[in-house]
């Protein structure tokens, strides 16, 4: 930079040859900024001046500016020289090196972009395949789960919601569900009749209860009016939440916690003496 003040300031860069020579300089050692300022510069241009430009130009990756100086020497009428055509054949090998590196990188780039689609596409599969391996199994499920709720519903109902084989009848001294003491023992002259069906049972069965002072016995509201309605498929969940209890003046409580007559599932247990 001294030598270029020292030129600047002796008034050298007038000469042609001069400022050809120091623009020629910067040029070689890749400043082409600096070249094209001193080149702008410049009172006058020559064959000289224009050739050293070209394979600046090249050298720095400015393939469509690299030609243009000497298209300038065509169009000023100047007499290109062997330095010149010199210049131009080193500029377009410069221009088809960097079409060859800018080939290279684009094949390196899409052998890069081919196996990313190829991974992708590997990705994409497997996660198709887990897709519809697992959309299978919920298929399946569900077909199990039909299955078997339709073999679940196909059986008799007769039997699976009554499954009790009746032995007797209780003839009660109440006539009617409602005032029925729900527990018994609070009304103890109440009484009751347990008549076995003939045939029902074997007698030998009945042996050895009278070894005992008192026997659990299970029993249904057969006499309920709403027996069919309760268990008959599906109005299990048609029945009362809640209905009027006696000793509540109409009040209503929850069927659950009402007596057995009440309750989707009339079953009653009482122990008899």
């Amino acid at each position: 930079m001294d030598i270029c003040q020292t030129i600047m300031e002796k008034g050298l860069l007038a000469d042609v040859e001069v400022a050809g020579a120091l623009g020629d300089m910067f040029a070689k050692y890749g400043n082409m900024h600096r070249a094209c300022e001193l080149f702008d510069e410049m009172p006058g241009r020559n064959v000289v001046s224009w050739t050293t430009m070209i394979p600046g130009y090249a050298e720095d990756g400015f393939v469509e500016t690299a030609l243009e100086p000497f298209k300038q020497i065509q169009l000023a009428g100047l007499k290109s020289h062997s330095t010149t055509f010199a210049a131009i054949f080193l500029a377009c090998v410069k221009i088809g090196e960097l079409e060859q590196r800018a080939v290279h990188r684009w094949r390196r780039q899409m052998t890069i972009l081919h196996k990313r689609i190829k991974d992708l596409e590997s990705s994409l599969q497997t996660a198709l395949q887990n897709r519809q391996a697992e959309r299978k199994g919920r298929i399946r499920a569900q077909q199990e789960l039909r299955n078997a709720l339709t073999e679940k519903t196909g059986v008799d109902t007769k039997f699976t919601s009554y499954p009790m084989t009746p032995i007797g009848i209780i003839q009660s001294c109440f006539s009617t569900r409602n005032g029925t003491p729900r527990q018994p023992l609070l009304v103890p002259s109440a009484r009751a009749c347990l008549i076995l069906y003939s045939g029902g049972i074997p007698l030998a069965s009945l042996e050895g209860l009278g070894e005992y002072s008192h026997c659990w016995i299970l029993y249904v509201f057969h006499m309920n009016t709403d027996l069919s309605r309760l268990w008959e498929q599906p109005a299990h969940s048609n029945f009362k939440a809640k209905v009027r209890v006696p000793r509540l003046q109409g009040g209503k409580k929850g069927v659950l916690a009402t007596r057995s007559p009440h309750r989707p599932c009339p079953i009653g247990l009482t122990v008899a003496k």
